[in-house]
């Protein structure tokens, strides 16, 4: 069983997994992918979507 959380990001429920893919992201531990897609998807900024990772209350990091 995998563990969600509700993303404020994406405004919807993700898996733990996919939020450490994208905070490993934000914190340059990963290549970038996943959050030039949100980025492009979404209309964010990279700080933009670094700064709404910092506060959410379910980052696992």
């Amino acid at each position: 069983m995998s563990v969600t959380y509700y993303c404020p990001l994406l405004k919807g429920t993700i898996t733990e997994g996919r939020c450490l893919d994208i905070n490993y992201e934000n914190i340059r531990m990963k290549k970038p992918d996943e959050i030039i897609s949100i980025g492009t998807t979404f209309n964010y900024t990279l700080d933009e979507i670094r700064e709404k990772c910092e506060i959410c209350p379910n980052n696992p990091l």
